[in-house]
């Protein structure tokens, strides 16, 4: 595929979905506190999907940006995909987390780097291994 867009937007539908699955694990496992008030299983859905939809929409960006810096990108393959999403990691989960952690929001800062982590693993391992550069 050598369209970074629809090669991150892809990997952004299957990231999503393996975020879900995620933040299913995490509550179910009480990695982190569960959230106050009753959520019904009609929020949950639309909101799984809607996380799903936005995860491919940033995916498809990022897709666009990877095939900007895919040369000075260290790796081959999806190993190189594997960085750049443990990169954007680093940027937006990580940083987030801290933010959120030194304003008190301790279950948010578990939560995005939680989720952050399996997403964007596997939206760096598809993306990497669906984009190929133009020659």
């Amino acid at each position: 595929m050598k369209s970074g867009i629809i090669a991150g937007l892809i990997a952004g539908l299957i990231g999503g979905i393996v975020e879900n699955i995620a933040f299913i694990t995490g509550a179910t496992l009480r990695i982190w506190e569960p959230y106050q008030g009753v959520i019904s299983s009609t929020f949950l859905i639309t909101h799984l999907l809607f996380e799903i939809i936005i995860t491919g929409i940033f995916g498809a960006i990022f897709g666009l940006l990877y095939s900007m810096y895919y040369d000075s990108t260290p790796g081959k393959g999806i190993v190189k995909g594997l960085f750049f999403g443990l990169i954007l990691y680093l940027i937006s989960n990580v940083r987030g987390a801290i933010s959120l952690a030194g304003y008190g929001f301790i279950t948010n800062a578990k939560v995005s780097l939680w989720l952050g982590i399996f997403t964007l693993t596997v939206y760096g391992l598809v993306l990497g291994y669906l984009y190929k550069p133009t020659k």
